[in-house]
């Protein structure tokens, strides 16, 4: 009767077989599905994530989720790892840190081309000696952090081929940058010298003036500089409009306008996602429970 009941319960389940785990879109380093960390905890966690990437090119991921059954955290981490692709294509140095809290469960996940750096003994001594103790004490932020920084701390003690550059975007997305806020010194320099040459060629010269003495004293890049000081022209101009009465078709609420059109792009520019670059695992790392 018993081996009955089991034909029969298999063939249910062969039948009806048990949905596994969504695995989430990567769209940030950490990702909690879960809630367990405040966004200022993921953030700092993140930020030493994208230092690394951009020193070393080798990316890190964190996933956070509740359960990862039926599946085993090892069947679900590869899969994962397979999808998200961390790391370099053909230099697989990519690293995957998940943990399933409802099951206690946690692994690293390595690329091929980590696993010099972070063997199998090594991912098991930071998931046991340095993470367990916290996650016992439900200190999760300060176990996922100090993982992390073990995992940074080996990886950069590894001879990887430097990052390369997105030379491509970032020249166009400075070239944009610049050329919008050229437009508002120039217009700002127009106003101010009343369009008259000699006094915009004056103007010009207080502008670069200033663009330096801003590097010189507060130590700030050129853009910052020369966005501050375009800044500062703007206000002057309008002020000196209003005091004289000079008119001009440009007016405050056109800097305004462009102002937040250059905002917008330079923060795309600057935080266009997470993602991976195409990197592959084999099954390299450790597992724990806590």
């Amino acid at each position: 009767m018993k081996n009955y009941f089991k034909i029969f319960l298999f063939a249910i389940l062969v039948e009806f077989p048990i949905d596994s785990q969504e695995i989430p879109n990567l769209i940030r380093p950490v990702m909690d599905m879960v809630g367990i960390l405040k966004e200022s905890e993921i953030r700092s966690i993140e930020k030493k994530i994208f230092e690394l990437e951009k020193e070393k090119g080798s990316q890190i991921g964190v996933l956070i989720v509740s359960s990862t059954k039926p599946e085993t955290i090892e069947e679900y981490s590869i899969k994962v790892a397979e999808k998200w692709k961390l790391g370099r294509k053909g230099i697989d140095d990519g690293v995957l840190f998940v943990i399933a809290l409802n099951d206690r469960k946690m692994r690293i996940e390595v690329g091929y081309g980590l696993e010099g750096a972070i063997p199998d003994a090594k991912a098991k001594q930071i998931l046991e000696d340095y993470v367990k103790p916290h996650f016992k004490e439900k200190k999760y932020y300060d176990g996922i952090s100090i993982c992390v920084d073990m995992l940074i701390k080996l990886i950069r003690g590894e001879a990887l081929p430097p990052p390369k550059k997105d030379s491509n975007s970032e020249v166009l997305n400075s070239i944009i940058a610049f050329f919008i806020i050229f437009v508002f010194h120039f217009f700002a320099w127009i106003i101010l010298g009343n369009i008259e040459k000699l006094k915009t060629l004056i103007m010009i010269g207080i502008d670069i003036f200033l663009i330096f003495l801003f590097m010189y004293f507060f130590q700030a890049d050129f853009i910052t500089s020369f966005i501050l000081v375009g800044i500062l022209l703007w206000i002057a101009a309008i002020l000196i409009s209003n005091i004289t009465g000079t008119t001009s078709s440009y007016s405050g609420s056109s800097y305004t306008s462009s102002s937040r059109s250059w905002r917008s792009s330079s923060w795309k520019s600057s935080s266009g996602g997470f993602s991976g670059r195409g990197g592959s695992f084999g099954g390299g790392g450790a597992s724990s429970s806590w």
